[in-house]
């Protein structure tokens, strides 16, 4: 019995630590900053998957040798070129609310002890916990962002007689 009263003790903690570290999330003032964030992380992915198929239909041109893989490539080249000037300029406006820095370009400073990165890359883990878990783990803090706006603060409540005449 006093095995399960353990137990249950230990959960209830360990569910208030969450409920408390749940409660300390950050989130974004405003909805233009989400906005941006979002196209940021979207355009990072389809930086990658444009360079990938560049190279794909680089490396097939040179195997065959055909004009068209040719024509592909320099198209999906431009193309590529396009998404890493939305990337670099969305990346470059997002900051974290907490601590000021670029979480979807990768510095040289130091990242936080609990930073994770996804293939070894910080900036490919922010953008796809953003996208797929809505929520980011700012790699320099180390403090956890929600994708949501932070609503506005109540007005104050109006006495009524209080003001001036």
């Amino acid at each position: 019995m006093q095995l399960f009263l353990y137990l249950h003790d230990s959960q209830n903690s360990y569910a208030d630590q969450k409920l408390n570290t749940l409660s300390a999330v950050h989130t974004f003032r405003h909805s233009r900053q989400l906005f941006r964030f979002r196209v940021g992380a979207i355009s990072y992915f389809a930086l990658i998957l444009s360079v990938l198929t560049t190279l794909f239909f680089g490396l097939a041109a040179v195997i065959d040798a055909n004009w068209d893989h040719v024509e592909k490539t320099l198209l999906f080249l431009a193309l590529s070129f396009g998404f890493a000037v939305l990337y670099w300029v969305t990346a470059a406006n997002v900051r974290c609310p907490l601590c000021r820095n670029h979480p979807l370009l990768s510095q040289s400073c130091q990242k936080h002890s609990k930073a994770e990165s996804l293939f070894g890359s910080y900036p490919l883990m922010v953008a796809s916990s953003l996208l797929l878990r809505g929520n980011f783990l700012c790699p320099y803090c180390g403090e956890t962002t929600e994708c949501r706006v932070k609503a506005p603060p109540k007005p104050p409540a109006s006495r009524k007689g209080s003001g001036r005449r």
